[in-house]
């Protein structure tokens, strides 16, 4: 029964070491947070993703009323200009490292 337990007492913090072993920043109580993965900008043309969040008054941005069949979009932090109907990237108008939505 010592024994066993003397063994655990050596393995459990080779174990706690080596999981947080992939982490940069590991520290005693601490928990590893993966970075987000950065998507590139979306081409004109592409379907719209899921995770889209349509962009409401958009004169509180600075940015010119929605005049036709299109709409603004934010997706990954960044601004586009999506068609209504098909729902297709028309053009991305800024990019998110200068500002926050």
């Amino acid at each position: 029964m010592i024994r066993l337990f003397a063994i655990t007492l050596l393995v459990l913090p080779m174990v706690a070491t080596t999981a947080n072993a992939s982490c940069r920043m590991a520290t005693a109580g601490a928990k590893c947070a993966a970075a987000p993965t950065l998507r590139p900008p979306l081409p004109a043309g592409t379907p719209l993703p899921e995770d889209a969040k349509l962009l409401l008054n958009p004169d509180y941005y600075g940015l010119p009323p929605v005049d036709g069949a299109w709409r603004y979009y934010v997706v990954n932090n960044e601004l586009y200009r999506v068609d209504s109907r098909s729902l297709e990237v028309i053009e991305r108008i800024r990019d998110g490292n200068r500002y926050l939505w």
